[in-house]
C-alpha cells in the first residue's frame, strides 16, 4: 500500500506540472493575440521649402517617418521642374530619372533623405523644383500625410517651419554654431580654435572671435 501511495503522489505531481505548462502556454498565446498592431507609418517632409543660394552646393532634404519601418521600403517622389533641367542645372542623389526619384529606407530606419545638388553658378531667379511624395512601397500600412511636398529654390530664402538644435557641444558650450536659415542647417566649429576670421569675397572683411573675448583697436603708423 505504501508503494501504491508513492506512485499516486508522483502521478499527481506530473498531472499538476502538465496542467501548469498548458496554462502558461495558453496565457502566453493569449498575450500574443492581444498585442496591439503597429500604428500606420506616417511619411512627410520636415519642411515645405528650402533654398540653395550661390554659396551652397547642395541641400539635404529630410523625410520624417512616424516610426521605424519593419521591412525594407521605398519612397517614390515625383519632381516638377520650373526653369531648370535634371543633369544640366541640378542633379539629385540618388539619381532621378523621368522626373521621378526613389528613396530607399532600410528596415529599422526612422528617417530618410536625399540630396539636391546645384551644378551651375547662375540659375535664373524664380527657378525651382517641387518634390511630391506619391507612394510608399514595402511597408504595408503607410500614410502620406503632413508636408507631402517641398519646394527647392535656387536662391537664399528663409526655410519655413523648420527646427534646428544647435550643436553647442555640451554644458560648457565649446562650439560656435552658424545657422543657414535658407537650408535650416548648421556649421559648428570649436569656439577656441580661432581668433581672427578673414572674408575674401567682393569685400575684404576681418572678424574677431568675440566668444573668447578677443579685442582689436585702431593703430596708426607714424612715418
Amino acid at each position: 500500500m505504501k508503494h501504491l501511495t508513492t506512485i499516486l503522489s508522483l502521478n499527481q505531481k506530473a498531472f499538476f506540472s502538465i496542467a501548469l505548462l498548458l496554462f502558461l502556454g495558453l496565457t502566453l498565446s493569449s498575450c500574443e493575440d492581444d498585442d496591439d498592431p503597429l500604428p500606420a507609418l506616417g511619411v512627410a517632409f520636415d519642411t515645405t521649402a528650402v533654398g540653395i543660394g550661390q554659396d551652397a552646393n547642395s541641400a539635404t532634404i529630410n523625410i520624417s517617418l512616424s516610426r521605424a519601418v519593419t521591412v525594407d521600403s521605398e519612397i517614390r517622389i515625383e519632381i516638377t521642374e520650373t526653369g531648370v533641367t535634371n543633369q544640366t542645372e541640378y542633379s539629385t542623389t540618388p539619381e532621378a530619372t523621368n522626373n521621378e526619384l526613389l528613396v530607399g529606407v532600410a528596415v529599422g530606419a526612422e528617417t530618410a533623405s536625399f540630396e539636391v545638388n546645384r551644378l551651375v553658378d547662375f540659375i535664373p531667379t524664380g527657378s525651382s523644383l517641387t518634390f511630391t511624395i506619391v507612394e510608399v512601397t514595402g511597408e504595408s500600412n503607410a500614410l502620406i500625410t503632413g508636408n507631402t511636398a517641398i519646394e527647392v529654390s535656387f536662391e537664399a530664402i528663409a526655410a519655413p517651419g523648420s527646427t534646428v538644435f544647435p550643436s553647442i557641444g555640451g554644458p560648457t558650450q565649446p562650439n560656435n554654431v552658424y545657422i543657414d536659415l535658407s537650408l535650416a542647417t548648421e556649421v559648428a566649429s570649436e569656439r577656441t580654435a580661432w581668433d581672427l576670421g578673414f572674408f575674401s569675397g567682393s569685400q575684404d572683411k576681418v572678424i574677431i572671435n568675440y566668444s573668447t573675448y578677443m579685442t582689436a583697436q585702431a593703430y596708426r603708423w607714424n612715418n
